[in-house]
């Protein structure tokens, strides 16, 4: 039983640092995205790069193929670690990378409004995928070995909660 405490409690943790860094990732996304929609008297562009002393691409503002505002950030070797876009149907999408270039988490809102996190594997595997149903109930689909495991958690009178697959 120690370890299992152990096990928890380091997985609290680390579950408690991950929010931290999403939100204030998410507030620096969020920020990034206002500026980029206010009004520019002085300055027109669809492109900013940002460039450090050395003259690596560290990050950009710019508009996609599709004319959607990104951010991205990148690490001293160009890779991105952070890529932010609102896409054409207006919902917004950011993306988190380790040092690797590998993509690790994903968060999103749909054009419908419904939130959603993804965590990913070193592979790029979606490891849990945590979202709301449509009646506002919390859905995690975790995978555990070679299969997912589904639970919706019931709502606030305590119906309906369990697997559902």
């Amino acid at each position: 039983m120690p370890s299992e405490n152990t096990e928890a409690g380091a997985l609290s943790r680390r579950l408690e640092r991950l929010t931290a860094a999403v939100a204030a990732l998410s507030v620096g996304f969020a920020l990034a995205v206002f500026w980029a929609l206010l009004p520019r008297t002085e300055v027109v562009a669809q492109r900013f790069l940002l460039v450090d002393g050395d003259q690596h691409w560290r990050g950009a503002l710019a508009l996609d193929e599709s004319a959607s505002p990104t951010v991205r950030l990148n690490d001293v070797s160009g890779r991105a670690v952070l890529y932010g876009v609102i896409r054409p149907d207006g919902s917004p999408r950011l993306r988190l990378s380790d040092a690797g270039g590998r993509n690790r988490i994903v968060l999103e809102v749909g054009a419908d409004g419904s939130p959603r996190v993804q965590l990913l594997d070193a592979n790029g595997r979606t490891g849990v995928d945590a979202r709301l149903a449509e009646d506002g109930r919390p859905e995690l689909d975790m995978r555990w070995g070679s299969e997912f495991r589904h639970l919706t958690l019931p709502d606030s009178t305590g119906a309906g909660g369990g697997p559902a697959r």
